[in-house]
């Protein structure tokens, strides 16, 4: 036997059967038909009991809230489609229906007034006049009630509220026979026929003249207005009037009339509380004020004419004290001998090229700096071999390198090793000088023939002539004397005068060549060639003075026996003892191992004498290289760390030349211009081009979206090699990382390396490039009782990569470096937050140090809609978007999503915002820019600083020059 199939609906109508109606088995059958009507009647029936009985079930009823709802919905407590009641949110109402859509909670708008929205109705009695007793005993505090009072003609209807067990007066209705009064008093207006050109009259209700009426144009006519004494003001005046009526002003402004332009509000004449009249633009005729109309301390501050001989012509005079305060020269020059000159009045373009020249940075003012593989090029570097001593050595060119490379080209084997640092005044000694008894203390000329002639003339003791001839085929030569009395004298020897004669003094390695930098040993007292000399006292031959053929003067310099330069005297054997003339600051080399002293000294080992004791200097073994071999050199900093000599210490020089890479650089960066380059950042929020507009300088950047620290400094490099470097020794910030933050020790080393190879590369050896640090994602989480943003909210903590970040900023690049986070915390917004609902984005920042919402691209409401506008309904956990609710309710999406997005309605339609939580809006470029003032907010919250934008670093911080 089959069965009946069952639809849970409910079915209007049950057919009857009639006599004579056939009973049939089957689905048309009637006794079925009929049968199947009260089946379907009694499965909805079921269902519906299936259904209150679930919400009995689940333990409350109305639920406390839309969440315990939901919470009863997930345990399978209410089932699809059933129909509940929450408690209401709304003061207005006691509970919202609601019902089980698709598993959601869904409002059905139906309500349940609460007792606020009902008012009791009480009446006055005997024993409660006012009514107020039996209205308080019948409400609830906070709920109103109406007492009646049929005997009060005036007001029969007063409203009270229940104030906490007292009765509060909230208004009063009045009664017809109150308002029929009004009517018949003519207080009420009479509305009248358009057609009249009137719609509202006032009639006097006993003769019925019309009192006032309002036309169809708004106009007001009262035919007998009668206006009393001081009622218009000067406002009141058409604005013809007010032009030729003047406005009485406050004395105590010091003015007591005036007369002002009724439009521009500008005054055209006042009047002052001691009678004098002012009249701000007067507009005089040429010529009409003469000197003697001026007063006399006016007259005092006009230029005075003067006559052109006194070199002036004309002179602003100090009437009193008659110093004069300006005058202009015959040719226009202006002099103020007193001025003063207030701040940022002078510019660089006031300055003359010459104080420019003095002040400021230029491209061509270069040092050498450590070389690059960017700006570095391949150069000689090189040392000649001592050409007066050949055991002593000479050290490479004093140039900044890193390597040295190259071939020995000299014919001869050299031999090189790392020098020890001591730089030598004086390469070789020569024979020891007695200055001898005669004083030569003044030059009274020079002696060019070889053929001396006795000077003739008037003299005193101590005049001298120095005997400065080329030889006869005019070659430098200093073996060829000239002859005078027999004598032969050489280059550098002097005649001097001794009172009753001329004597020759020969001068120190008289006769023989002389090489630059050889020093003779003072041996006893005496004066030459001007020079006072004790014993032990140095001469030092810097160089031949040449004179085109004219002359040629050996030029000395006296050095005292205890100055601080060093002199080489040549070699010692250590086994024979230390060297027998101990002079202070001369050093001698071992020219082989031995002992001497006490000291051990191996061949190339340095003994110096201090004025009081040896020191046995150690150097290192010496490397010897054959002609024609290679050479390479590492260096710590420059290449005078190495020095050579010949292996067979032959006073011939050679010379030898190494390649190294060298570079240099502008001492001081130009910073004039401004160079933004980095990723995407600077992109964004227009926040580059803010910066720029904000310095007031010319600028441009570079923002390459998505690009790594790496990627940033190959890009900082093809603007070196290929693109001109024009940005070389400019101000240049750079910011980057964020697209490899430093989650990782890779990633981390990534943007340090580059931060200080982009400071390398700047083009200048003191250049200040300014670094950003990583401003931080505002990346959410939920943690079950707020959304959790741990970029910012560490930095806050002062905690985690991050923050670590910055300290390294803070130590390598101290006052290169900018904190965007603390940039953006301080300039955050009085704007509410809506990701912490009820919180402005200022109470955000100082409790948890998120930065704000509206600082980040996309942060748009729908709708024009403000976060303001916007009501917080709850979280939200599942895919998709909520339906139903109320215009501007919204959801935290905390799961089913991005966590963090702002589901709002407008109008009865969702959308869900999603914010960039990278890159910045147009605010948030706007606080990088210019920073903010920082706040306090009391208990609870950290205060905040104030913090310069970047322009505002880049400007106080004297980057540009």
């Amino acid at each position: 036997m089959s069965l009946i199939s069952e639809t849970a609906q409910w079915e209007s109508d049950i057919p009857l059967i009639k006599r004579g109606d056939k009973v049939a088995g089957g689905t048309d059958g009637l006794v079925n038909v009929q049968t199947s009507i009260l089946a379907d009647r009694t499965a909805y029936l079921r269902d519906q009991l299936n259904a209150y009985n679930g919400l009995l079930k689940s333990g409350e009823l109305p639920f406390t809230s839309a969440a315990a709802a939901q919470a009863a919905i997930a345990a399978g407590k209410i089932p699809e489609g059933g129909v509940f009641s929450i408690r209401s949110t709304n003061p207005a109402y006691w509970v919202e229906e609601a019902k089980n859509t698709n598993g959601a909670v869904t409002l059905t708008g139906k309500t349940i007034l609460s007792d606020l929205m009902q008012m009791v109705t009480v009446r006055v009695s005997d024993n409660d006049t006012d009514g107020t007793a039996a209205g308080l005993s019948a409400t609830k505090p906070e709920q109103h009630f109406l007492v009646i009072n049929p005997d009060d003609k005036t007001s029969p209807f007063t409203v009270y509220k229940n104030n906490k067990g007292v009765a509060e007066r909230v208004s009063d209705i009045i009664g017809y026979s109150t308002l029929q009064g009004f009517i018949d008093a003519g207080f009420i207006p009479e509305y009248l026929n358009p057609a009249s050109g009137f719609i509202v009259a006032f009639r006097d209700p006993v003769t019925q003249r019309g009192a006032l009426a309002i036309t169809r144009s708004g106009e007001v006519i009262a035919p007998l207005l009668r206006i009393e004494k001081g009622v218009i003001s000067h406002s009141n005046l058409d604005l013809g009037l007010q032009e030729v009526v003047p406005t009485k002003l406050d004395p105590a402004y010091g003015f007591s009339l005036a007369w002002i332009d009724p439009k521009t509000r500008r005054c055209a004449l006042r009047v002052t509380t001691s009678g004098e009249v002012e009249i701000p633009l007067i507009k005089l005729g040429d010529g009409s004020i003469a000197l003697e109309k001026l007063a006399p301390e006016v007259q005092g501050l006009m230029p005075v004419t003067l006559d052109p001989a006194s070199g002036f012509v004309l002179a602003w005079v100090d009437p009193k004290t008659k110093r004069c305060a300006l005058r202009v020269k015959q040719n226009g020059v202006v002099e103020i001998p007193l001025l003063s000159i207030g701040k940022n009045v002078i510019t660089l373009d006031n300055l003359t090229e010459e104080l420019k020249s003095a002040v400021l940075p230029f491209a061509q003012d270069v040092v050498d700096v450590p070389p690059d593989a960017v700006r570095a090029v391949l150069a000689d570097v090189t040392a000649r071999t001592n050409d007066a001593d050949g055991s002593g050595w000479a050290a490479l060119s004093p140039r900044a390198c890193r390597a040295l490379y190259g071939v020995n080209h000299t014919g001869t084997a050299v031999e090189y090793r790392r020098a020890f640092g001591l730089k030598i005044a004086g390469k070789a000694q020569g024979t020891p000088f007695n200055p001898g008894s005669l004083a030569s203390l003044r030059r009274r000329g020079r002696l060019t023939s070889t053929t001396i002639v006795t000077p003739s003339g008037q003299f005193v003791a101590g005049d001298y002539y120095s005997y400065e001839a080329y030889n006869t085929n005019s070659s430098v030569s200093e073996k060829t004397p000239g002859i005078w009395n027999g004598m032969q004298v050489y280059l550098g020897d002097l005649l001097v005068y001794d009172g009753t004669g001329w004597n020759l003094q020969r001068s120190p390695g008289s006769g023989a060549p002389r090489k630059n930098d050889t020093w003779y040993e003072v041996t006893a007292p005496g004066v030459f060639a001007g020079m006072t000399l004790a014993a032990g006292d140095k001469l030092l031959f810097l160089t031949l003075q040449t004179a085109g053929g004219g002359f040629l003067q050996p030029q000395f310099a006296a050095v005292s026996a205890g100055a601080d330069l060093l002199f080489y005297a040549g070699e010692f054997n250590p086994s024979e003892g230390m060297p027998s003339r101990p002079l202070q600051n001369v050093i001698w080399q071992a020219s082989a191992g031995g002992v001497a002293g006490t000291e051990d000294f191996r061949a190339g080992d340095y003994a110096l004498f201090d004025g009081k004791t040896w020191v046995m200097i150690a150097n290192d073994a010496p490397e010897q290289v054959p002609d024609g071999k290679s050479i390479s050199l590492r260096c710590t900093a420059s290449a005078d760390e190495w020095e050579f000599r010949r292996v067979d210490k032959s006073a011939a020089a050679v010379g030898i030349r190494l390649t190294s890479q060298v570079a240099s650089a502008m001492k001081t960066g130009l910073g004039k211009k401004l160079l933004l380059i980095g990723d995407s950042m600077f992109g964004s929020g227009t926040s580059g081009r803010t910066i720029i507009a904000a310095t007031n300088r010319t600028g441009e950047v570079r923002s390459y979206g998505g690009s790594t620290s790496d990627q940033v400094l190959g890009m900082f490099k093809q603007e070196v090699l290929s693109w001109g470097d024009r940005w070389a020794g400019q101000v240049i910030a750079v910011w980057h990382g964020q697209n490899n933050q430093p989650k990782t020790d890779v990633n981390a080393s990534q943007i340090r390396e580059a931060s200080l190879q982009i400071a390398a590369l700047a083009g200048a050896r003191d250049i200040r490039c300014l670094f950003l640090t990583i401003m931080g994602q505002r990346e959410a989480s939920w943690n079950g009782e707020r959304l959790v943003f741990p970029q910012h909210e560490n930095q806050f903590a002062e905690t985690g990569y991050l923050y670590e970040l910055t300290e390294w900023y803070r130590r390598i690049l101290p006052g290169r470096h900018a904190v965007v986070y603390e940039i953006m915390l301080s300039a955050a917004t009085d704007a509410i937050d809506p990701t912490h609902p009820g919180m402005t984005e200022k109470q955000v920042a100082a409790r948890y140090g998120v930065l704000p919402w509206s600082f980040f691209n996309n942060a748009v409401l729908p709708g024009a809609m403000t976060t303001s506008d916007i009501h917080y309904v709850g979280t939200w956990s599942a895919s998709g978007l909520p339906s139903g609710g109320n215009h501007a309710d919204y959801y935290l999406r905390i799961a089913g999503g991005t966590v963090g997005n702002v589901l709002v309605n407008n109008g009865g339609t969702w959308s869900e915002v999603a914010i960039d939580i990278t890159h910045m809006s147009q605010a948030g470029g706007r606080a990088l820019a210019y920073g903010g003032p920082g706040f306090s907010l009391g208990d609870g919250y950290k205060s905040i600083p104030a913090r310069d934008g970047i322009a505002g670093i880049l400007m106080n911080n004297y980057f540009f020059k």
